[in-house]
């Protein structure tokens, strides 16, 4: 079962169901998770961003990307997410294919090269292209992979969460991340992750949070994030988000675009 992650930057940031509130209080952390992933997962989706990246010194680098999400019939998930300006990073995409029962393939591309590269174990910890979004933070997340720990409830400017702590479960992943654990603040009038602390594997200190700003419903129980901030404290550097354009229709994710081949042509550079 895979949790959109903060609706994937728009997501990014995709059980049981909830017959009422007086339940909740009940849940473990799983149950929890598996509500989250319920209610806001979707088949298809596609969204625009403007993408901010300012320095210690608030110099700013301001980027527009693309990012296409489809959960397939096979078991097989795919993500690209492709950067159109400014020119520096223009076609520069990750190509990600998570499997629900095996090892996930990610890769990246530079026009450049001309040719997809191989993320591979430890490289998922790596920084994406100068954001403060890991590798491993750009896609869904597998609650198989995690063990989920409830920990005391938060109230936050009179906004009460759940708050869950999430471990790396699975072999491969605790030996791919680059987190001891994260710390997940999931609203209790909407089951909507808000914030997300992570902690650093080799110092387990906090070095990041990753908060939503603004957030709105779509059909259904449904929420995305319309605006975020990553404040990375490690490097004194953050990456602030704004959703343009989103949509969540099969035919504004067309399959082909997921294709090896459909890249290295630079097909999906506009």
């Amino acid at each position: 079962m895979k949790l959109v992650k903060l609706a994937s930057l728009s997501v990014l940031l995709y059980g049981v169901g909830l017959n009422g509130i007086s339940y909740a209080e009940d849940l473990t952390g799983r149950e929890i998770m598996t509500t989250v992933s319920e209610r806001h997962k979707r088949p298809y989706e596609y969204s625009v961003e403007e993408m901010r990246l300012v320095d210690a010194s608030g110099n700013e680098e301001v980027r527009t990307l693309r990012r296409f999400a489809a959960e397939l019939e096979d078991g097989l998930s795919k993500y690209l997410l492709t950067f159109d300006s400014p020119a520096g990073v223009k076609g520069v995409a990750m190509l990600t294919w998570e499997r629900n029962d095996g090892d996930d393939d990610q890769w990246t591309f530079l026009p450049a090269t001309k040719s997809l590269k191989r993320i591979v174990g430890g490289g998922k910890r790596n920084y994406f292209l100068g954001t403060d979004f890991a590798n491993e933070d750009l896609v869904a997340e597998n609650l198989d992979r995690f063990r989920y720990e409830r920990q005391a409830d938060q109230t936050i400017d009179n906004v009460d969460y759940y708050v869950i702590w999430a471990f790396p479960e699975a072999q491969a992943t605790k030996e791919s991340t680059g987190y001891t654990y994260r710390e997940i603040y999931i609203r209790k009038d909407n089951f909507f992750q808000d914030i997300v602390k992570f902690f650093e594997r080799r110092s387990k200190k906090h070095i990041k949070t990753l908060t939503v700003t603004k957030s709105s419903p779509i059909d259904g129980e449904g929420w995305r994030t319309d605006e975020s901030v990553m404040v990375n404290f490690k490097e004194d550097h953050k990456t602030i988000s704004k959703i343009m354009e989103r949509s969540f229709k099969q035919e504004d994710v067309p399959e082909e675009i997921f294709k090896h081949r459909y890249i290295t042509k630079r097909k999906h550079m506009k």
